[in-house]
């Protein structure tokens, strides 16, 4: 009953511990959407909670189909220029496991068919590949690595893809954020330059519109002359209009400025045709005519 008791105790203990280590990990890598904020400062709460020699992350590229060292604790400078970049299908132990997403245990490392010489030569004597994987993609892989031999019972295999599972949701999460960004960047771009294209269309367009318009409730042609028709339909009197309207920049549209409409005899009726212009697209004026008759005021 004793020894019971104590056993219990143990694993108790050894399940707070496990429980405070991810605890821990889960809230260093969460409070950054930056990728390699996420990757550094876990991999120091990983060495400084789990006491490992030295452990690295490695992420895939896939443009190149490439292994590359995102982030590294203890490893030596002589390996990690070596192998800062490696093939993807060329990988050796991490390639297997980037592809493959299994986790991957060894115990006695020197003696492995795989085994990295240098990493030999440094001291390794046991590793633990455990990959960084979605539901539908592979990040890539969390390298563990010990200069003792190490035996992995059953919880610390769970620890360490508990560890894994957690490192691998921050990382889609700092994905989908890089992506998003980009998206919305792309988006940004796209819209300021349809606005570019549309500041320098809208104008001629609007102004084509107000022209097709036009002639066609008047039942006018542009371009048609209608100075003479005024000129023939009128007395001697002649009709100012003074338009201060920027559209026509302050200047009379009419000849005569300046005449009265008083010097036309009293209550004399006259059918006339004013002319309207209108802007066309190249920056020109065309006239059109519009029917009317009016009646003077008497003078």
């Amino acid at each position: 009953m004793a020894k019971s008791i104590e056993h219990l105790e143990e694993e108790i203990q050894r399940l707070n511990q496990e429980l405070s280590i991810l605890s821990t990990i889960g809230r260093t890598v969460n409070q950054s959407v930056d990728l390699y904020e996420i990757l550094n400062n876990g991999l120091d709460r990983i060495r400084e909670m789990t006491l490992v020699s030295r452990a690295g992350c490695y992420l895939v590229e896939e443009s190149q189909k490439d292994l590359v060292l995102a982030a590294q604790r203890g490893c030596s400078k002589s390996f990690t220029q070596r192998f800062r970049r490696r093939p993807l299908g060329d990988g050796g132990l991490t390639g297997k496991v980037a592809l493959t997403g299994e986790p991957l245990y060894v115990e006695d490392y020197a003696s492995h068919p795989e085994a990295l010489p240098l990493a030999v030569e440094e001291g390794v004597k046991s590793l633990v590949i455990i990959p960084l994987k979605s539901t539908a993609k592979i990040f890539g892989t969390l390298n563990i690595e010990w200069q003792e031999p190490h035996c992995f019972t059953p919880q610390e295999k769970n620890l360490f893809n508990s560890i894994g599972q957690i490192i691998s949701s921050a990382l889609e999460r700092a994905f989908l954020y890089t992506e998003n960004v980009r998206r919305l960047e792309e988006q940004k771009t796209l819209h300021s330059i349809s606005q570019e294209i549309a500041s320098r269309l809208e104008l001629k367009i609007i102004l084509q519109k107000i022209m097709e318009s036009a002639v066609e409730l008047l039942g006018s042609k542009p371009g048609k002359s209608t100075s003479g028709t005024i000129a023939s339909k009128t007395t001697s009197a002649s009709l100012s209009t003074d338009c201060r309207s920027p559209w026509w920049g302050g200047r009379s549209l009419m000849s005569g400025e300046g005449s009265s409409p008083r010097s036309v005899p009293r209550k004399r009726r006259s059918s006339m045709r004013t002319m309207k212009m209108i802007q066309t697209v190249g920056g020109s004026w065309t006239p059109i005519t519009l029917k009317g008759s009016w009646e003077f005021p008497s003078s």
